[in-house]
Parts: C-alpha cells; structure tokens; sequence
C-alpha cells in the first residue's frame, strides 16, 4: 500500500471523522480533498485501490447507484493482515525451500549409501 492510500485509510479510521464507519461520497472528496491537497480523480483511484484491495466496500441503491462506501473489517486491523501476509511469504519463500533442500540432501546420501 502506498502512502496516499495509508493517509486516506487513516483518515476514515478516525472515530473522530468517521464514527459509524461509513461516508458519502462528495463529503470524502470534499473533507479529506481540503486535508490532503489531492484532486478529485486522486481521490478517486485511492478509493477504488482501497476497495480493490478489500478495506472499503462500495453501497449501492435498489437501482443499482453507488451512494457511499463502508469500512471493512481489514480497514480496522490492516496491521494484523499485512503481518499475515509477511508471514506467508516468510513460510513459502524462506521455509518451504529450506526443508525441500533438507530432504533432497537426505534422499542424495541416502541413495549415494546405497548405490
């Protein structure tokens, strides 16, 4: 994640700003766009990235409008996920290669006694 999305996500975290954890909109775009400096369409890629991502979810009307978005349960505990995700390429990128070259090493000597 990158720092504008970390900003907006600390933004609409705040219980102070947001305290049912759901916003319009034209208020995020009008409130955090006064704070942050940032264009509309900034804004808005932020946004879509968050949902992408999975820290917000879009609203939609009985026709099918997107009126506002709400906070997930990941916006709340981003830390907690992100060190899951260290750890997970921890255990396929570190461990899972260690311990396959553990027991080919161990087939090697086994068979190079046998043969």
């Amino acid at each position: 994640m990158d720092k504008i999305a970390k900003q907006a996500l600390s933004y609409l975290t705040d219980d102070s700003i947001n305290p049912n954890g759901c916003m319009t909109f034209s208020n995020f775009y009008k409130n955090y766009g006064e704070i942050s400096k940032l264009s509309k369409p900034q804004m808005m890629a932020c946004l879509r990235y968050l949902n992408e991502k999975g820290y917000i979810r879009y609203c939609h009307d009985q026709l099918g409008n997107t009126l506002r978005f709400e906070l997930e349960h990941k916006a709340y505990h981003r830390f907690y996920f992100r060190w899951e995700n260290i750890k997970m390429f921890l255990i396929k990128s570190v461990l899972v290669p260690i311990g396959v070259s553990i027991v080919t090493t161990i087939i090697a000597l086994i068979l190079k006694g046998l043969l």
